[in-house]
This record gives C-alpha cells, sequence and structure tokens, in this order.
C-alpha cells in the first residue's frame, strides 16, 4: 500500500506541476480558503486511483469530505508546516477513521509527525517523510 501512496503522490504532483505557471480558474471555500483548478485536479486524480485500485474503501478528502469514517485518509499539509495541524489531526483523525483504518501523513523528512495513533512505518524520500499511521 506503501508504493501505491507513493505513486499516487507523484501522479498527482505531476498534474499540479502540468498546471504551474498557468492562469487558473480559483474558487472560495470560506472567506480566505481558495481553491483552484489545479487542486481539483489533483485530488480528482488520487481518489479516483484510490477507488480503482481500492474499490471498497471510502475516502475522505479536504475538497469533497462527507462525515463518514474511512479506511484511508491521505494528508498532506504544506511543509514544514505540519506542526501547525497536528493538534487538529490528532483530535480530528481517530474519530473519522474506520478500525484498522489508514493515514499516510506527508511530511517534510526532517519532520516526524505524532499523532495518537499507532505509527507502522515511517520513510523518507528525499525531502518528504511518509508515515503511515494505523487506528486500532
Amino acid at each position: 500500500m506503501l508504493n501505491f501512496a507513493i505513486q499516487t503522490a507523484r501522479e498527482a504532483g505531476q498534474v499540479l506541476a502540468d498546471k504551474f505557471g498557468r492562469a487558473l480558474q480559483v474558487s472560495n471555500k470560506g472567506d480566505i480558503d481558495l481553491v483552484t483548478e489545479a487542486d481539483l485536479a489533483a485530488e480528482r486524480l488520487i481518489i479516483e486511483r484510490i477507488r480503482s485500485y481500492y474499490p471498497r474503501h471510502r475516502v475522505l478528502s479536504e475538497e469533497a469530505g462527507a462525515g463518514r469514517r474511512y479506511d484511508l485518509v491521505l494528508v498532506d499539509p504544506p511543509y514544514r508546516m505540519f506542526s501547525d495541524v497536528q493538534t487538529g489531526l490528532a483530535t480530528y483523525l481517530p474519530s473519522i477513521l474506520a478500525e484498522q483504518g489508514l493515514a499516510v501523513v506527508e511530511t517534510h523528512a526532517k519532520e516526524e509527525p505524532e499523532l495518537p495513533l499507532a505509527v507502522r512505518t515511517s520513510r523518507r524520500y528525499g525531502s518528504a517523510r511518509l508515515t503511515l499511521f494505523e487506528h486500532e
């Protein structure tokens, strides 16, 4: 599953890179929270890949959350900003992960995320770290 997550993240990154520097449609999610067509395209790719490989998994995403319990949650805050969202994630993730559900957290390689979930593995890939947590 870790290789699947890495490959999916790379493909979504390519979607974003392809749109970099181009004029994009921008929408408001809230008063100051913006979402671009690039964000939506990358999210769509990730969700489609997950559903094609794991059709029984439910997916929670930033742009299309639904308030249920999920088998897999991908967390990708801006690099070196994990500490800014760590407290919220520590409160929120256990309540949305299904029993035995997995959370894949991407951070800067020097950041080691801590959450109230069991760590299955944590690996560095260049300047990134992927940590796999499980809700027991």
